[in-house]
């Protein structure tokens, strides 16, 4: 008897520890620890409000494409800054493109 009590303090603390772990979910899905914030985030911004490199850069790689939506990213830990594109092809196929504030392609994603 002494040993299933035992026991079931070992399941009820482990059971309390798994369910108050200080975790925290953004409006995004991400989970992070409490107390440290996210290690990116980003804000939607207009095309006409992205450094011209930016656009142009796009259109090199992509001609004829479009521009779906544009995100200013920014790494909290470092506060380095970059674009995100979501571009769609004028075949039809829909890419994110990094891009560096300069306008310099960084990564690729189909």
């Amino acid at each position: 008897m002494k040993m299933k009590a035992i026991v079931l303090a070992g399941v009820l603390v482990l059971a309390a520890g798994c369910a108050d772990s200080g975790a925290v979910t953004t409006g995004s899905g991400l989970t992070v620890a409490s107390g440290s914030k996210p290690s990116t985030s980003s804000v939607s911004v207009k095309s006409e409000e992205t450094p011209s490199t930016v656009r142009q850069a796009i259109q090199r790689a992509y001609p004829g494409s479009t521009i779906k939506s544009l995100d200013l990213v920014t790494d909290n830990h470092t506060g380095i800054t970059h674009y995100q594109a979501k571009v769609a092809t004028v075949q039809g196929k829909d890419v994110q493109v990094e891009l560096s504030r300069q306008g310099k392609i960084v990564a690729t994603k189909q």
